[in-house]
């Protein structure tokens, strides 16, 4: 799912030959269903072995409360020993009526494993909303983020909407929004992270012209 380049080669004094990677900064935003959460633990075991730096996890509301969702990422974070990673609650969003959404994106199964776990000190409630944690981050360190995206595109588009501009400095950006003539998606068409609000794509998708579809 993420990009990576090649290594930097770099010959030292005594000719031995060095690698040197080019590890990336990432703010992951998501639902957290069950295709999210297999890909939250494969970039959490990336961050463990050093090949990816995890800035921020920023929760975006789908067909289950923003609460449950800050729930889940905080949990497992911690269950990883990434407790003091930075979560964000998803801003506010208008629901759109969809049958079975629960069962599509299996978040049933995430949440029953998630009660498993400790609870955390941390409350949604007390927690700073997405779409700030995406501007302060990306203001703070223009063109060295990675933005992935692979849930509703809520929280970027607010981003945007707040702060015209700011997905512009992230380094990178990669959007989950190509799944056509997929049976999971409500529709077969398109993709359900775009079709759960369309409007709140086309921001994200205008807001720069080189946004890389995963």
């Amino acid at each position: 799912m993420l990009h990576y380049r090649f290594p930097d080669t770099i010959v030292g004094s005594n000719n031995n030959i060095k690698t040197q990677l080019n590890i990336p900064k990432i703010i992951l935003d998501s639902d957290f269903g069950g295709d999210d959460f297999l890909s939250f633990l494969w970039l959490l075991s990336l961050v463990k072995q050093g090949l990816a730096e995890l800035i921020a996890v920023t929760a975006a509301d789908l067909n289950v409360t923003a609460s449950r969702k800050f729930s889940v990422a905080t949990k497992i974070l911690r269950l990883f020993g990434f407790q003091h990673i930075e979560v964000g609650q998803s801003v506010a969003v208008i629901r759109k009526a969809v049958e079975d959404t629960a069962q599509i994106n299996e978040v049933d199964r995430v949440e029953h494993l998630s009660y498993t776990l400790p609870p955390t000190a941390s409350f949604c409630e007390e927690s700073p909303y997405s779409d700030e944690i995406i501007i302060n981050k990306l203001n703070a360190d223009p063109g060295e983020i990675t933005l992935v995206a692979i849930g509703p595109l809520i929280n970027l588009a607010a981003a945007e909407t707040k702060h015209p501009g700011i997905l512009k400095k992230a380094k990178e950006l990669f959007v989950l929004a190509e799944a056509f003539q997929c049976l999971k998606n409500p529709i077969a068409h398109t993709n359900s992270n775009s079709w759960f609000n369309p409007e709140t794509s086309q921001i994200v998708f205008d807001s720069r012209d080189d946004i890389m579809l995963l």
